[in-house]
């Protein structure tokens, strides 16, 4: 290299020194660029729950790319809608509500096209959750977030509050980073359909006790740390092994079937319901204090009682009906067994009563039953 400077005037040997000062700093930027993405690859590779994901993927680009403001939406099941999942730099009451169509408005016709697009905030008025930070102007980008080929599963968003716009680099390295994050959360989706399966009861498709259990634990959990209530009911079937025995056991598993799914229709979104054996149910309702988890048991304890289940006219009474149990936390109990076994308790009252009727956990504590065998 000396060999082949000598002989050259000032003015080439300045051009010669501007040209090494530019591929040096090329490559320091190509390195840092590397570096960024072995660092989300690195951190996204960490965990398989979505959950976590999420935190992870935002706090990795916050840290990694110098982004302030953004917020990843991804596709509902079979719908045509791009619900929030998370978000970094804003507030929540932002966000109350954001979804997007797609093919409709700057956010949906990302996840339409599958390509890129900028924009100014500002152009987009209050149809953004960046419309009142630092006046709402700024560039933003939307960058979809593609497996295989071509399969949009979401849309990355982020904006510039201060008006400075998004590079080239910064263009690359977002669709790199989206490739990156869209690979984790589509392998976090197939591991965590993978492990519900092994929670899934194979009859009636109901959650099974392994699973009850450990939502239960979290969901105390959760009210302890908050002061939260939750109820648990116990439900069961009525004379069923006369059922099995007069209709066989083909039957039985039909009316198994047809007792979950209406069960399951007359239960919220945040409700749990699971097998918990045999003829057997249990229902989690996070956050719903004695009362009012009474009112879902009754509503249960009818829906049951009017279904027509061929058969059914051989049992006392001339249908299917079950008889409830009921307990509260922290009220009748403090921990996961001890609040399975309280509505347990009151579940068996109930039998001994006659069958078809809601019992509390309460009721028992009043001193509204005598010492309980199971029949």
């Amino acid at each position: 290299m000396t060999e082949d400077l000598k002989g050259l005037d000032r003015d080439a040997l300045l051009a010669h020194a501007e040209d090494l000062t530019r591929r040096n700093g090329e490559l320091e930027r190509r390195v840092v660029e590397l570096y960024t993405l072995y660092n989300v690859s690195r951190n996204l590779s960490v965990s398989l729950q979505l959950d976590e994901l999420f935190r992870i993927a935002m706090d990795t680009i916050a840290s990694s790319m110098g982004v302030e403001q953004f917020f990843m939406t991804l596709l509902e099941g079979e719908t045509d809608e791009l619900l929030l999942q998370a978000y970094h730099g804003l507030q929540e009451d932002q966000l109350v509500d954001l979804r997007f169509r797609v093919g409709e408005g700057f956010v949906g016709r990302v996840a339409s096209s599958g390509e890129m697009a900028i924009a100014d905030a500002g152009e987009l008025g209050t149809a953004h959750p960046f419309h009142d930070a630092a006046g709402g102007t700024g560039p933003l980008l939307a960058q979809p977030l593609t497996v295989g080929e071509d399969q949009v599963i979401g849309v990355l968003v982020a904006h510039k509050p201060s008006g400075e716009p998004f590079g080239d680099r910064e263009l690359g390295l977002f669709r790199e980073v989206g490739g990156q994050v869209a690979n984790a959360i589509h392998k976090a989706r197939i591991y965590q359909q993978t492990q519900e399966l092994s929670y899934r009861d194979a009859l009636t498709g109901l959650f099974n006790r392994r699973y009850l259990f450990e939502r239960l634990e979290k969901e105390i959990e959760r009210g302890r740390r908050y002061a939260r209530s939750l109820s648990l009911l116990v439900l069961d079937i009525d004379h069923f092994k006369q059922f099995n025995d007069s209709q066989g056991h083909l039957a039985g598993d039909d009316a198994l079937r047809v007792v979950s799914d209406t069960m399951q229709q007359g239960l919220r979104k945040p409700d749990l319901l699971a097998r918990f054996g045999g003829e057997e149910f249990v229902v989690l309702l996070p956050e719903t204090m004695a009362a009012p988890a009474r009112a879902v048991a009754e509503k249960l304890r009818r829906l049951v009682a009017g279904l027509e289940v061929a058969g059914s006219e051989a049992l006392p009474g001339g249908k299917l009906t079950v008889t409830v149990g009921v307990a509260t936390f922290p009220d009748d109990a403090s921990e996961a067994l001890l609040l399975i076994s309280e509505a347990d308790r009151a579940l068996y009252e109930g039998k001994r009563r006659g069958r078809d009727v809601v019992v509390s956990a309460a009721e028992l504590a009043d001193g509204g039953t005598q010492e309980l065998e199971r029949p």
